[in-house]
């Protein structure tokens, strides 16, 4: 509920600094640098994390091909499965949400949402 509101107050805060930047721009033209560089900034942090977690994969799939040629089929069963997906089903009326490896690609049984103060995260 709070993590909710304070989501709505900040995309309230975000429209309204960008409305206000429109407006502005139209008193003085060379006031959309500070726009324009703000949603540069935004864009290269999306596109920095992006490449992280393409790091992390290649170098969590590196290390289970070694696994692969230690322990041959039974590899799934030594993989760590740190980066894993979630995938829903839909049974009739029930849902059933499934977690899966990114890495070997094992079923890991059904995903638990767990609340926190932070809000709700998939485990």
């Amino acid at each position: 509920m709070l993590r909710t509101i304070l989501s709505f107050l900040g995309s309230l805060a975000l429209y309204l600094i960008i409305g206000g930047t429109v407006i502005a721009g139209f008193y003085n033209p060379k006031f959309f640098i500070i726009p324009g560089s703000i949603i540069l900034l935004a864009g290269a942090v999306v596109i920095t994390g992006n490449i992280v977690i393409g790091r992390r994969l290649r170098r969590a799939q590196d290390e289970y091909y070694k696994l692969q040629r230690e322990f041959g089929y039974d590899a799934k069963n030594q993989c760590p499965h740190l980066l894993f997906t979630i995938s829903q089903n839909n049974i009739g009326v029930f849902t059933m949400t499934d977690k899966w490896c990114r890495v070997c690609g094992k079923h890991l049984g059904p995903a638990k949402l767990n609340k926190s103060i932070f809000g709700k995260k998939w485990e």
